[in-house]
């Protein structure tokens, strides 16, 4: 599910798909609107950062040759800087 950080500029984190399963490629998604936004995104499960992204054109991707995250639910945001 998609996930809305409120900040100076709204960011909203979307995958390239809803269910995984363990161990297989994921793309993360984060479009940054504002003006003209440009900097880092990272991406995070909890505390751990999964990757950082750049932003170009309002977006930044990462993606992950393999997921592997815990079973179950995870919960996925973004910070912007």
């Amino acid at each position: 599910h998609d996930n809305v950080i409120s900040a100076a500029v709204n960011l909203k984190v979307s995958s390239s798909a809803l269910q995984l399963k363990q161990g297989a490629p994921v793309t993360y998604t984060a479009r940054v609107m504002g003006n003209s936004p440009t900097g880092i995104v990272t991406f995070l499960s909890g505390k751990t950062v999964l990757g950082t992204a750049t932003i170009i054109g309002g977006v930044a991707t990462l993606t992950l040759a393999h997921l592997d995250l815990p079973v179950g639910e995870n919960t996925i945001v973004a910070t912007y800087a």
